[in-house]
């Protein structure tokens, strides 16, 4: 089975502006404790929230639980299309229309 049907997204809920710090505790305690997290991104367009590629919410939890700034895991699962938009960059030239 591969990693793509396996893994889901998941939404943390941060103080805003700590999402870094909250990332760099993630990744300290996933070495320490070798929690299987794919990947965690940071969106500086959405402040106070971090998203973590993990195979379930329990392993989000217990990666989280008990960090600073983590106000709580944000329950279901974050589909990859919403997050897609914001990674994909626009030319403004896309964005131009004709006599603009």
């Amino acid at each position: 089975m591969s990693r793509a049907s396996t893994s889901s997204f998941f939404a943390v809920k941060t103080t805003g502006g700590q999402e870094r710090n909250v990332v760099n505790f993630i990744e300290r305690r996933i070495a320490l404790k070798a929690k299987t997290i794919y990947s965690i991104l940071v969106l500086d367009s959405q402040k106070g929230y971090v998203y973590l590629e993990a195979p379930n919410a329990q392993v989000v939890g217990e990666s989280i639980s008990g960090i600073k700034h983590v106000k709580n895991l944000i329950p279901g699962i974050i589909q990859f299309q919403d997050i897609e938009k914001f990674l994909v960059t626009k030319s403004i030239i896309s964005e131009l229309g004709l006599d603009d």
